[in-house]
Formats: C-alpha cells, structure tokens, sequence
C-alpha cells in the first residue's frame, strides 16, 4: 500500500505506528513498524481534502490531523483515539477554526493536556487555537507557518505572521512569536514578545521551528 507523494507523516511515541498522508489527500495510512518492517494496518478516508499536518500526542494515545478543504474551503482539524494499533476517531475541532485556509502545523503538551494548533490562510492571515480536550483556550490571530512547544511545555514558539503588527512587510510571515504557557484548572497562554527574523521582502519563513 502507497500513495504517490507522501509529503506528511508521523510516528508515535513507542516507534510502533507510523501514520502517512500527503498535500491533495484526504485519506490517513497507517502502519504497524514491526522489527523495522512496515505492515499495512489500514487506511482512514477523511472530509479533509487536503491533509496538511499531522501529529501523535506525547503518550500515543491520540492522533490528530489537520487541513483544509482546499480554494476557499474550511480548515479542518479532527482528533483521533489510539489503542494500541486501533485507531478511532474521537473529536471534530473544526468549529473553533471556522475559517478558510488549513490547519498548517499541529503539536501536543508534554502533560498531553493542550492541543496547539496553528492555521494558514494566506500571508496576512491565520490563528493559532489551543485546546484543552474539546474546550477552546486561547486563540491569537495571523499568519502561521509552524509551532514548537518546549521541552518542559511551559514556552510556545509560533513562526508566521507578526503578533504585534497585522500587516507586516510583503510576504511577511518572517517573524518568531514567543508566548508563556500556564497550565492548571484555566490553562492561560500569555504572549511575551516578536521577533523579526528580517528574512526580505518575499520571504515567507520560518516553515520549520524545533525547540
């Protein structure tokens, strides 16, 4: 089982379940990794028309994924329930981002507790939500190429669209906003400050962070 271009793809926590998609796909492929050999378990057919994130959370025990209906459709970011290598579908998240554009990056808490999920709706627009469970704890507004928790889950990184400017330069998705995490009873996310890469005009960056 394969598809033509696998452009996404994820692995859980115990090396055991890799999951694989790809831009223009709306089906999820799953795979048991057994002693290094990939085994077909099954494949999930979504409403996504075209996945573009992926992620399992720190334990393995959820998946969720992102996209977009692609053109002018909806993003979409859906949940999904691991049990071994049984895999269900578990909560629809899309009303909270409900907006065009897709779901461009997506990680979990180390506590597994908050759900981060960053959109992408052009140069000048998009969010980043987060989640705790099905409750909607946060959300900043514009343009989101990818996101980094870190270790210890108490810094959020989101690389996209300037948090304190709403239009920044041409293309400009160059900047690194940084937000402190709160965890407890009412999870607070608090903003603290911009950072402008200056990549140049046309430049849309960063596409990748790691903490």
């Amino acid at each position: 089982q394969s598809i033509v271009s696998s452009t996404l793809c994820a692995i859980n926590n115990t090396g055991t379940m890799l999951c694989v998609s790809g831009y223009n796909y709306d089906t999820l492929y799953l795979y048991a990794i057994i002693e290094g050999n990939l085994i077909f378990l099954r494949s999930i057919k979504t409403d996504i028309n075209s996945i573009s994130s992926m992620s399992f959370n720190q334990d393995g025990t959820m998946l969720a994924v992102g996209g977009g209906d692609g053109g002018l459709g909806y993003a979409r970011l859906y949940v999904y329930k691991v049990d071994g290598l049984s895999v269900t579908f578990l909560s629809n998240l899309s009303s909270y981002t409900n907006t065009t554009g897709f779901i461009r990056a997506i990680t979990f808490s180390p506590d597994n507790s908050l759900l981060v999920a960053g959109l992408f709706n052009g140069a000048y627009s998009g969010g980043t939500y987060v989640f705790e469970l099905e409750k909607h704890v946060s959300g900043f507004y514009y343009a989101v190429n990818d996101i980094a928790l870190s270790p210890d889950g108490k810094w959020l990184v989101v690389g996209g669209g300037s948090k304190t400017s709403f239009y920044p330069t041409y293309y400009g998705t160059d900047y690194v906003n940084i937000f402190r995490v709160t965890y407890g009873t009412n999870p607070t996310i608090e903003f603290t400050q911009t950072i402008n890469l200056n990549a140049g005009v046309g430049i849309s960056a960063p596409d990748a962070l790691c903490y």
